[in-house]
C-alpha cells in the first residue's frame, strides 16, 4: 500500500513539475529581437539576433547606440548630447551615429530628439 501511494504522489509530482513551465508565462522582448528585455542594451528598438546587422555599444556603456544619445554619459539625453551630435554632423564618428550606417546625419540627429530628456536604453 506504501509503494503504491508513492508511485501515485511521484506520478502526480512529476506531471505537475512537467506543467509549470507551460503555464509559468513568459519572458518579456518588447522589440521582438530574441533578447529578453532584462539583458537587451535596448529594449525598444530590435537589435539582437533576430536583426540583419546587430547594434553597436560603441561607448561600451551597456546601451546601444539606437537607444543611447547620451554622450556625456550623464544619464540624460539632453540639449548638451544634441550639441555634440551637431559637432560631428555628416561624419563617421562611431559614437554618434545611432542607426549603425557610418555616417552621422538627419536620421540620427530625428532619433536623439526623439528621445530628448529621458534616460539612455
Amino acid at each position: 500500500m506504501k509503494i503504491k501511494f508513492l508511485t501515485i504522489a511521484g506520478a502526480m509530482l512529476l506531471a505537475l513539475g512537467l506543467s509549470l513551465p507551460a503555464t509559468a508565462g513568459t519572458i518579456a522582448d518588447g522589440d521582438v529581437d530574441l533578447v529578453p528585455d532584462v539583458l537587451d542594451n535596448c529594449v525598444s528598438d530590435a537589435n539582437g539576433p533576430a536583426v540583419a546587422k546587430p547594434q553597436q555599444d560603441v561607448d561600451a556603456d551597456g546601451f546601444g547606440n539606437m537607444c543611447d544619445c547620451d554622450f556625456d554619459q550623464n544619464n540624460d539625453q539632453n540639449g548638451l548630447d544634441i550639441t555634440a551630435m551637431f559637432g560631428v554632423f555628416l561624419t563617421d564618428s562611431p559614437l554618434h551615429d545611432m542607426d549603425g550606417n557610418d555616417d552621422v546625419n538627419g536620421l540620427d540627429v530625428v532619433n536623439c530628439f526623439g528621445r530628448f530628456l529621458t534616460p539612455p536604453g
